[in-house]
């Protein structure tokens, strides 16, 4: 591998891949978030704030379960 090549493959990271936030990557996780929030029962549209407040809810109820 000459040193071009290297130099450009240590720049492919999955932090910058994450913060450059492409369309793709942006639509894949858009879909994956509403697939989850269906097998869960919530809204697509859940805002994170409530979607933790539901897990954690949920977490509880598991957890009292178990006693």
């Amino acid at each position: 591998m000459d040193e071009g090549n290297a130099h450009e493959l240590k720049t492919r990271t999955l932090t910058n891949l994450y913060n450059a936030r492409p369309a793709w990557l942006d639509g894949l996780h858009r879909a994956l978030d509403a697939a989850v929030a269906d097998d869960y029962g919530w809204p697509p549209d859940l805002d994170d704030d409530a979607a933790l407040a539901r897990l954690f809810a949920l977490n509880r109820e598991r957890a009292a379960a178990g006693r």
